[in-house]
């Protein structure tokens, strides 16, 4: 986060008493946060009134087991745009779908039609990534249009997980447990690669300043895959 952000600066956060936090999810800068929790609540956090947190009703049946939060390396539950504006929730909505709302208002401002799944938005927060168990779909911010869809192989266990790249231009999903398609933000493919099983992918994290895809599976296994390299071999066999 920026040094003089809210997150960087220490500053003890008031949650009223009734509230019980399950996770947290910081906008790109640290200057707002989202923090669902029980009774169907979250709470949005913004500098200029820290202890007035925003609070939002009816707006989730998120719970302990929740999975983690999305990132600007990732998908996760829940996530807010890198400007601070919209908050995504793509688990334990109250009508399993996608729901999107305006972190400023605390107001819903649309669902989208694709149900439990994982988010994250590029980093530039032009785009919107939902990967789920049957696919994955890019929403464009803010009209919230469908760009494109991409169907999974069925009876997959487990779901999917995604990533943009650090250049806002390619994606990264996998497409079944030892798929991972590289994509345009068009859909187009870029490459396919093939992975170790582990088990199921659990979640897929790009680092911030390298061409280094991060790739969670089962029982703690993780793999590290180079895409810097790869790309140098393929322009060595004159594929790139």
């Amino acid at each position: 986060p920026n040094p003089t952000s809210f997150l960087a600066s220490g500053i003890p956060i008031p949650l009223p008493k009734d509230f019980s936090p399950h996770s947290i999810s910081w906008n790109a800068d640290g200057q707002r946060a989202v923090i669902p929790g029980s009774n169907k609540r979250m709470l949005v956090l913004n500098p200029a009134s820290p202890d007035k947190p925003l609070l939002i009703e009816n707006a989730s049946s998120s719970h302990i087991s929740l999975p983690g939060p999305a990132s600007p390396s990732g998908t996760g539950s829940i996530i807010l745009s890198p400007d601070g504006r919209w908050i995504v929730s793509g688990r334990y909505t109250m009508d399993t779908r996608v729901t999107i709302w305006d972190a400023t208002t605390g107001k819903g401002a649309a669902k989208l039609d694709t149900p439990n799944c994982h988010v994250t938005f590029s980093r530039d927060g032009r785009h919107l990534l939902a990967t789920g168990f049957n696919d994955a779909t890019l929403w464009e911010t803010g009209s919230w249009k469908r760009l494109w869809r991409k169907e999974r192989q069925p009876l997959l266990s487990g779901g999917s997980a995604g990533a943009f790249l650090p250049d806002n231009k390619v994606l990264a999903w996998n497409r079944d447990n030892t798929t991972i398609d590289l994509l345009s933000l068009n859909g187009d493919p870029v490459a396919t690669l093939q992975v170790p099983d582990i088990g199921f992918i659990a979640s897929i994290r790009a680092a911030q300043s390298s061409d280094r895809l991060f790739i969670g599976g089962m029982e703690g296994r993780m793999l590290s895959l180079d895409l810097g390299q790869l790309r140098k071999e393929l322009a060595a066999l004159h594929l790139d």
